[in-house]
């Protein structure tokens, strides 16, 4: 599955939850991933970027793919989302020569300041 990745520096968007849903921000800070809910593919990113989905209350499940070289890495995650909420997600490598892939729920905090300094962009599946 390949995405067309663009990063849109002319705005930069910050939206609340649509009304009934909660909403997740997907914050890249380097090298590139691609981001599901639920088995469907819903973006991806390349470079320091972030975008954003809605989603509707309840349990989701989360996933985050990395490439690295010959290998593909997977990191899962579980959502319980309730209306208005707004979620935080950071997929990254980790431990040495980047053997391993995660997909962190950050605090809100942490993701306002991450997606403050990253670039808006939108992906389409090719």
């Amino acid at each position: 599955m390949k995405f067309e990745v663009k990063a849109d520096a002319s705005r930069h968007p910050t939206p609340k939850p649509e009304s009934g849903k909660a909403l997740i921000y997907v914050v890249q800070e380097g090298g590139s991933s691609r981001f599901g809910v639920d088995g469907k593919w819903v973006g991806a990113i390349r470079g320091r970027i972030y975008f954003f989905v809605p989603i509707d209350p309840g349990e989701h499940d989360l996933w985050a793919i990395g490439p690295r070289g010959l290998l593909t890495r997977v990191s899962l995650h579980q959502l319980k989302a309730e209306v208005g909420t707004t979620f935080y997600f950071v997929p990254y490598f980790v431990a040495s020569f980047d053997t391993d892939f995660n997909l962190s729920k950050v605090d809100p905090d942490e993701g306002k300041a991450l997606v403050a300094r990253s670039k808006f962009s939108t992906s389409h599946q090719n």
